[in-house]
């Protein structure tokens, strides 16, 4: 069944677009964390917490 479904996308094209759609996301993050400013790092989120108490 899985076979299948590999067969189906390869020939509808999805696994391009999912393999482009995780190149992307990968490209937006390294070691330190997000390198795009619409997304937040954990030590962002953890500060706005703080401020919230």
């Amino acid at each position: 069944m899985r076979i299948e479904m590999l067969m189906h996308a390869k020939q509808s094209g999805a696994v391009g677009l999912m393999n482009g759609m995780v190149e992307q996301c990968m490209g937006e993050y390294n070691l330190d964390g997000w390198t795009v400013p619409d997304l937040f790092n954990s030590d962002d989120v953890n500060a706005f917490m703080k401020r919230g108490r």
